[in-house]
């Protein structure tokens, strides 16, 4: 049987921690329907919609963010 909005979620939010993910609550908490998942310098949103009886989800990878250690030490560009 094809996996509802929240059931999609669900196995996200199960599945992402148990391959070294961990949750962006900014991103989580704050807009329904979307997760957002951070490892290392990578960041992923996940976003589930109804597409009829099923989910429709997207996975965009947001791109290499750099790490705030590295983000502080960084040379200024000029």
């Amino acid at each position: 049987a094809p996996l509802g909005v929240e059931a999609a979620l669900r196995t996200f939010d199960a599945e992402m921690p148990k391959r070294g993910w961990a949750v962006v609550p900014q991103l989580t908490t704050k807009v329904p329907g979307a997760r957002g998942y951070r490892r290392g310098d990578v960041e992923v949103i996940v976003s589930a919609h109804a597409n009829g009886e099923a989910a429709r989800v997207s996975v965009i990878e947001m791109g290499v963010m750099p790490a705030r250690e590295s983000a502080r030490t960084a040379p200024e560009v000029r």
